[in-house]
């Protein structure tokens, strides 16, 4: 059976940004709670980002991954190409 799993990120840290906006947004999109959504404060430049590694490990095919923006998941339509 297929899962829905949300990711979340912003480029400061929790001091500055505050992610439940991000995390409410997910589950209104239809992930079934906070365990499906990975989030991390990492800017999106980085290649390495280690709650998106562990979410691209763990998905199948069929699953879906959700974000609030295509931005939230990479920084351009080549990097995204290139996450799947």
């Amino acid at each position: 059976m297929a899962d829905t799993y949300g990711y979340a990120r912003y480029s400061t840290d929790e001091s500055r940004q505050d992610i439940s906006r991000q995390k409410q947004d997910l589950l209104a999109l239809g992930v079934p709670d906070d365990e499906h959504i990975y989030w991390e404060y990492e800017s999106g430049a980085k290649r390495n980002r280690p709650e998106l590694t562990k979410l691209l490990k763990i998905v199948a095919p069929g699953d879906t991954i959700a974000a609030t923006e295509v931005s939230r998941l990479t920084r351009s339509t080549q990097q995204l190409c290139c996450t799947c």
